[in-house]
C-alpha cells in the first residue's frame, strides 16, 4: 500500500511538472511570436514576387525551367522562402514548398528558378504558381506575395500561316516590291494564306491601311509571317523567296489550341459570314482578336513586266481593332460568329477569298489561320445541339421596315449580361448599349435615331448574353 501510495504521488508530480514545463514553453512560444511581430513592425517587412515568365508555348515532353523574380523592399536584410505550385488546368499536380531559401538585402532583386517540368499531357495549359514568404515574420504587405505564369502544350496543325504584305505598285519608291511580289506567287499556297495590303493607288484602302497601321510599317515592302516575324528586305529584280521561306518554315513549326472553320452565303451582294472556333485544346481565360478579311485576285494592272495583282485586301471586318473573343475553360467546343458585307460593285466576288485568324492584341501574334474561295465556301452547319450551335433561342424584331425605334424579345436562358449591337453592311458598329437581365422572357425597346446619319439601308442588331449570340437582318426607312 505504502508502495502504491508513493507511486501515486510521484506520478502526480510528474504531471504537475509537465504542466509547468508547458506552460513555460507556451509562454516562451509567445514572447518570440510577439518579439517577432515586434521587430516585423520595426523591419517593415515586404517581399514581392514582382515577374513571372510570360505566357509561353511549351512542347510535349520538353523540359521547361519555372522562373520567377523576388524582391525585398523592406527596411532589413530577411530571409525568403519561395514555393511553387503547378496546376495542370484546376488540379494541383506538383508542389515545391519553401523549395528556394535566399537571404535579400534591402532592394535586392532576384531570379530564382525551379527544377525543370516535362509536360506529360498535350492540349491543355499549365499554371506555375509562386509564392513568398519570411515565416514565422509577417508580411506588412501580402497583397504582392503571390504571382503565376502559364505554358500552353498546343498540338494542333497550323492551317494556314498568315502572311501581310505592305507594298505598292506605283511610282519607283515602291518598285523595290518587285521581288517580293514574285515571292508572294511562288510561296508554297498550301500552307500560307496572304494579304497584299496595297499603299498607293488605285488598289489601297482602309483595310490596307488600318493593317500597315497596326504593324507601324513605314518602309516598303515589308512582310509580315504570323504577326511577328518580319521580313523587312527588298529587292528590284529578284524574288525574296529564299528570305520569307525560312520565315514561313519558323511560323509552321508552331502549333494552335483551335481550329478555323469558314462558311458563308450571299444574295446579290450582300454575303453573310460565318466563323466557327473548334476549341480544342483545355484554354486558360484568353483574350483574342478574330479578324476577317476579304482578298481580289487577278486584278489588272501595269507595272515591271507584271499584268495581273493576286491577293489584294478589300474588306477588314469588323473593323482594325478585330471581334473580341475570350475563351476559358468553361467555353463550348465551339464558338460561331457572324459577319455581314455589301461588295461594291467593282469588286467581283466570284475572284475572292475569305481570310480569317485569330490574333493576341498583345503581342500581335497570331493563334490560326485560314482562308477559303467564296465560291468555295460551304453553307453554315445546321444542327439541335445547343453545344454545337450557340446562338439565344427565339430572337423576334419588330417592326420591319423600322423607322424611329425598333422591339426586340428573346429567351434568356439564364442571368446575365446582355450587350445590343446595331451594325450596317460593313460591319461597323453604329450604336452599342449593355443591360442586366434575368432568366425569362426579354423585352426590350431600341431607339434608332442615331441611324439618319447613315440613311435608309440595311441593318444588321446582334444580341450576345452568357457567351451566345443572335443576328437579325433589318431595314432602317429614314
Amino acid at each position: 500500500m505504502e508502495y502504491n501510495m508513493a507511486k501515486q504521488l510521484s506520478n502526480e508530480s510528474i504531471s504537475h511538472w509537465l504542466e509547468r514545463r508547458l506552460l513555460l514553453i507556451l509562454a516562451i512560444c509567445l514572447v518570440c511570436i510577439n518579439l517577432a511581430a515586434q521587430t516585423n513592425r520595426d523591419r517593415n517587412l515586404d517581399l514581392a514576387i514582382i515577374a513571372t515568365q510570360p505566357d509561353t508555348l511549351i512542347a510535349l515532353g520538353e523540359p521547361f525551367t519555372p522562373k520567377c523574380t523576388i524582391a525585398n523592399y523592406g527596411s532589413s536584410t530577411v530571409t525568403a522562402y519561395t514555393t511553387m505550385n503547378i496546376f495542370r488546368g484546376s488540379i494541383m499536380i506538383e508542389s515545391w514548398p519553401g523549395f528556394n531559401t535566399n537571404s535579400l538585402n534591402v532592394g535586392q532583386e532576384l531570379e530564382v528558378s525551379f527544377p525543370d517540368f516535362y509536360p506529360n499531357m498535350g492540349n491543355t495549359y499549365y499554371r506555375f504558381e509562386f509564392t513568398i514568404d519570411a515565416f514565422p515574420l509577417i508580411d506588412d504587405n501580402p497583397s504582392n506575395n503571390g504571382g503565376y505564369s502559364i505554358a500552353n502544350v498546343w498540338s494542333v496543325p497550323r492551317q494556314k500561316v498568315l502572311m501581310e504584305l505592305a507594298s505598292g505598285i506605283y511610282g519607283d519608291v515602291f518598285d523595290d516590291s518587285y521581288g517580293a511580289i514574285l515571292a508572294v506567287n511562288a510561296l508554297d499556297q498550301e500552307h500560307i494564306t496572304v494579304l497584299n495590303h496595297q499603299s498607293f493607288p488605285p488598289y489601297d484602302c482602309d483595310a490596307s491601311l488600318w493593317r500597315r497601321e497596326y504593324y507601324n510599317i513605314t518602309d516598303y515592302p515589308t512582310a509580315v509571317f504570323d504577326g511577328t516575324c518580319i521580313v523587312d528586305s527588298a529587292s528590284t529584280s529578284s524574288s525574296l523567296l529564299p528570305y520569307y521561306n525560312p520565315a514561313l518554315d519558323q511560323c509552321r513549326a508552331t502549333t494552335s489550341p483551335v481550329e478555323l472553320q469558314l462558311y458563308g452565303s450571299s444574295i446579290g451582294n450582300i454575303w453573310d459570314f460565318q466563323i466557327r472556333i473548334n476549341r480544342i485544346a483545355l484554354l486558360d481565360t484568353l483574350d483574342w482578336r478574330l479578324f476577317v478579311a476579304v482578298r481580289e485576285n487577278n486584278l489588272p494592272i501595269s507595272w515591271m513586266g507584271l499584268n495581273q495583282l493576286d491577293k489584294v485586301t478589300r474588306y477588314l471586318l469588323p473593323d482594325q481593332y478585330g471581334l473580341p473573343v475570350e475563351i476559358n475553360p468553361g467555353s463550348p467546343q465551339y464558338l460561331d460568329y457572324d459577319f455581314m458585307l455589301l461588295f461594291e460593285d467593282y469588286v467581283y466576288s466570284n475572284n475572292c477569298d475569305l481570310v480569317a485568324w485569330l490574333q493576341d492584341p498583345l503581342t500581335k501574334r497570331v493563334i490560326q489561320a485560314q482562308s477559303r474561295s467564296l465560291i468555295s465556301l460551304p453553307q453554315p452547319p445546321v444542327s439541335n445541339d445547343e453545344q454545337y450551335t450557340p446562338a439565344l433561342a427565339d430572337l423576334k424584331l419588330w417592326p420591319n421596315p423600322v423607322h424611329d425605334s425598333a422591339s426586340y424579345r428573346y429567351y434568356s436562358k439564364a442571368p446575365g449580361k446582355l450587350i445590343t449591337q446595331v451594325f450596317n453592311l460593313r460591319g461597323q458598329v453604329i450604336l452599342s448599349t449593355e443591360d442586366d437581365v434575368q432568366t425569362g422572357m426579354i423585352q426590350r425597346q431600341l431607339s434608332l435615331s442615331e441611324l439618319e446619319t447613315f440613311g435608309t439601308g440595311v441593318y444588321f442588331i446582334r444580341i450576345s448574353s452568357n457567351g451566345e449570340q443572335a443576328t437579325k437582318r433589318f431595314i432602317y426607312l429614314k
